[in-house]
């Protein structure tokens, strides 16, 4: 049977390292050389399009430990870096953000920044009669709440004592005791609040030193003036630990875990009415057939209305083998029935319970879970972060995603500390590897459904990120999204295959594609104008192609490079020209468009789309290579496919604008078979890639047909 000494963990998602230096202020010339090597997470938390992490790291070099706080206000665009040490703090065990106000909790000290963190205030001291210890802080509006463990008698008795403060933080009164000997005997109490409702649970003995060990709950309703007497919510003589609280309007919930024949299972009680009454007790877990199951390190959640989510680790004995299960359950109507339990996690069988380093939350419909699993069970640091999520209010969830694995292609060996805060329809996930690299990273769900990387975060704590860059997640987090394997979009630089066993999706770079190919791992590779399109349309550049151009893996089947672009906009294509000819001059870079008309190919007697080249000829010198640049221009309403011709190219390329990819058919772009004249070839012509378009291998409709260009 697993210890009642629990351990209470803070739980609190694009992809960012946040490698931040450890001197003091707002690290403007900070160096590689003064990071903290070492580093660990420790709070996340996203209020509005503010986030607050909160980490620690230490450089063995220099001798060097710090508390850091990064804040953002504009959602992960850029940071600021703060070494806590620059206002006298040295550690900081939690963090609470109300309002306009942040909170730094460090032992019995609250340290209070109304600008951000950007400074603190002078702390605030809360003392009780022997070693204390603040557990739990809530802000509601400008009433802020502690509760402090407070361990008397040389460490043979304990007491929960409160605080409140009604002037934003500035001062709080003096500490009232509110559990304490016989009714307390474990380290542990939570809060939950709402405006002037107060309410803390504690697990404890109740009425005598000898009774049984019961869920203990008061409430105050003048923002913590007065509590009412204790209630036993357990109300039996069974052995009842970890109890959690939340509160979401008139209703209040708490659960907690209760020794049974088989194991610990898990029970709920709700109220209705501000805590003044409680319904029935309610189990959630289910006793197994055989072995034993503890239902450890519950969370309750708040949704919408009466809805309440209650997940939690069923951890299974059977034959000496160890089974840890991540449970779901969740209540329409209060708390008073609730529906199928629901597998997070899948079974997975571990030699150690990783329950207390687990984080779900809730916000509306939208409900996310992370936590830590082994993926190689014989070695304990082989540890893996996995998130789940249900866009349905708890209904249905995604299948589990490797964090770990999908951003960086392999796992980060002891990844640990996950966690989740959500804000509003976002939601932020971090975590820390906990290995040689030392590093933390961070990654951000929008609307619940899209996973986005945060680029670009340097030394000096500002983001270097390019605004017109597009992230994209990875092949797997947009299966799991919904998105066709065809369809998947990757980012600059990286080209999406098909592996030819099972067509499964993969992002790699061009010359991988191409081996891949080689060796019959992939199929082929897959581009469609969102993947490549890497840049806003209007956007153009005359350095060198946003995408580059892949390999043509159509082989013999009839097929035309289609160049893709919209109407009111300029794209680029990009031409490389490579000469073998002894040096006889210069040729025109020359170009046209033409429209079809039936059968024939005529010259576009308007300007609706024009073309240009860039420079205006090429030198035939012998090893010389000119990179032409051609500017294609559209203006508005035009729709259709226009055809194009380029210096030393033989035949067209049709121009599709304003079509999307999958709208193209092949009689669209017809390929006519037969003699064609072709321009004598004295240039080898390569196309790179283009920018503020895309371009694409398209099957086409053969024709036998006769033309001449």
């Amino acid at each position: 049977m697993k210890a009642l000494v629990l351990v209470v963990a803070i739980s609190v998602f694009i992809f960012i390292i946040l490698s931040i230096p450890s001197v003091k202020g707002d690290c403007t010339y900070c160096t590689v050389n003064q990071m903290p090597k070492s580093v660990q997470l420790i709070q996340t938390i996203a209020s509005d399009k503010s986030l607050y992490i909160l980490w620690s790291g230490y450089d063995a070099n220099s001798q060097h430990s710090a508390v850091l706080l990064s804040t953002s206000q504009d959602g992960g665009s850029s940071f600021k870096v703060k070494d806590l040490t620059e206002f006298g703090i040295g550690s900081v065990d939690k963090m609470q953000v109300s309002n306009e106000s942040l909170y730094l909790i460090s032992k019995n000290t609250i340290t209070e920044s109304r600008d951000n963190g950007n400074s603190f205030g002078q702390p605030v001291v809360l003392n009780g009669e022997g070693n204390s210890a603040v557990s739990d802080l809530i802000a509601s509006g400008t009433n802020v709440y502690a509760t402090i463990d407070d361990v008397i008698k040389n460490g043979d008795a304990f007491q929960i004592l409160f605080s409140a403060s009604n002037d934003s933080g500035t001062t709080f009164h003096t500490p009232m005791k509110l559990f304490g000997m016989p009714e307390t005997s474990q380290d542990y109490s939570q809060m939950a609040a709402i405006k002037n409702n107060v309410y803390v649970i504690a697990e404890g003995k109740y009425v005598t030193p000898a009774g049984p060990v019961g869920v203990l709950f008061k409430k105050s309703n003048d923002s913590g003036t007065t509590f009412s007497d204790t209630v036993d919510l357990a109300n039996d003589s069974s052995v009842d630990f970890a109890p959690k609280i939340a509160a979401s309007g008139p209703n209040v919930y708490v659960v907690w875990s209760e020794l049974g024949s088989k194991g610990a299972q898990l029970y709920l009680r709700s109220s209705q009415d501000y805590g003044q009454t409680f319904g029935p007790s309610t189990k959630l877990g289910i006793e197994p057939d055989l072995g034993t199951t503890d239902c450890d390190f519950p969370r309750v959640l708040p949704g919408d209305n009466n809805t309440v989510y209650v997940a939690w680790w069923s951890v299974h004995f059977e034959n000496q083998t160890e089974t840890d299960t991540l449970l779901f359950r969740k209540s329409d109507d209060g708390g008073k029935i609730f529906g199928d339990t629901i597998t997070l996690s899948g079974n997975k069988t571990s030699p150690e319970d990783l329950g207390h380093n687990t984080a779900v939350v809730a916000s509306g419909k939208n409900v996310y879970a992370m936590w830590m699993s082994y993926y190689d069970v014989q070695s304990v640091d082989n540890v893996q972060v996995l998130f789940v999520k249900s866009n349905d209010g708890g209904n249905t969830f995604s299948r589990p995603i490797n964090l770990d694995m999908n951003s960086f292609g392999s796992p980060q060996m002891g990844a640990q500390n996950p966690q989740i805060s959500p804000s509003g329809n976002d939601a932020y996930a971090a975590w820390d590897t906990g290995n040689s690299d030392q590093e933390i990273y961070l990654e951000k769900i929008s609307n619940g459904t899209d996973f986005n990387t945060i680029p670009g975060f340097d030394v000096n704590g500002t983001s270097n990120t390019n605004g017109s860059l597009i992230i994209y997640p990875s092949p797997l987090k947009q299966l799991i999204n919904g998105i066709d394997a065809r369809n998947i979009k990757c980012n600059a630089g990286l080209e999406l295959v098909l592996e030819a066993s099972n067509s499964a999706p993969a992002c790699v770079r061009q010359e991988t594609a191409t081996k891949l190919i080689l060796r019959g791992w992939a199929s082929e590779i897959v581009t469609n104008t969102e993947t490549v399109s890497q840049t806003n349309s209007s956007q153009t550049s005359s350095t060198g192609p946003d995408f580059k151009l892949g390999p043509d893996l159509l082989g013999p089947v009839p097929h035309r490079l289609v160049f893709f672009m919209k109407s009111d906009s300029t794209a680029k294509i990009f031409v490389e020209y490579t000469s073998h000819e002894p040096n006889t001059g210069t040729m025109n870079s020359w170009s046209g468009i033409d429209t079809e008309n039936m059968t024939n190919y005529m010259p576009l007697a308007t300007s609706e789309v024009t073309v240009s080249g860039s420079p205006p000829s090429i030198p035939l010198t012998e090893g010389s290579d000119t990179t032409v640049v051609y500017t294609l221009s559209a203006k508005e309403g035009v729709k259709g496919v226009y055809w194009l011709y380029l210096a030393q190219f033989c035949g067209l390329m049709p121009v599709a604008i304003d079509i999307d990819s999958s709208h193209l058919a092949p009689s669209d772009i017809p390929l006519y078979m037969g003699f064609s004249s072709c321009p004598a070839q004295v240039l080898d012509g390569k196309i790179l890639g283009t920018s503020g378009g895309t371009v694409e291998y398209k099957i086409a409709q053969p024709i036998s047909q006769e033309y001449q260009k």
